[in-house]
């Protein structure tokens, strides 16, 4: 990996891993239990990262990297309107498809959450900066390496800010 993308790559991961031993330091009960109805539990809450990730690592695997060598990449308003919230920690709608089947197990979330970051590593490793287009998203634009991480660095701060209290 370029070493300006290794840089905030390895943030992220340190944010990730943070985050998972936040859940892994709860008693039992309270890893499984959710603070609201509407709300994820904490293992639950890992899950929901490995699928929202997943989603971007999706749209990697049909369309690399390596396809945009041509573009400049373009995040929309929307991208910045939700990178914006979610470094406020201001409440954000998710879709279906980042929404947890109930009875996940932690090891099965982290294990989830490892697995989607070390694929989507991959898609990374020929990406020469962070100014590169890595990922078109519906919702997002044709998003660099340093917008993709950042997005993912800011989706981690909003559910460690929003984490529920022990």
């Amino acid at each position: 990996m370029q070493p300006g993308v290794k840089a905030k790559w390895d943030q992220a991961e340190s944010s990730r891993a943070t985050l998972v031993e936040r859940v892994r330091a709860l008693p039992g009960a309270q890893r499984t239990a959710r603070p609201d109805p509407k709300a994820f539990s904490p293992v639950e809450l890992l899950m929901h990262m490995a699928l929202a990730e997943e989603v971007d690592l999706q749209m990697m695997d049909q369309r690399p990297p390596g396809s945009f060598s041509c573009r400049k990449a373009k995040p929309t308003f929307f991208f910045r309107w939700a990178l914006k919230r979610m470094w406020k920690a201001k409440s954000m709608p998710t879709t279906g498809q980042m929404v947890p089947k109930p009875g996940t197990s932690l090891d099965e979330a982290c294990r989830k959450w490892e697995e989607v970051r070390l694929q989507t590593a991959a898609h990374l490793d020929g990406v020469t900066s962070l100014d590169a287009p890595v990922c078109k998203h519906p919702f997002f634009g044709l998003m660099s390496a340093g917008n993709l991480i950042e997005l993912f660095e800011a989706h981690t701060h909003y559910h460690n800010a929003r984490f529920p209290a022990a």
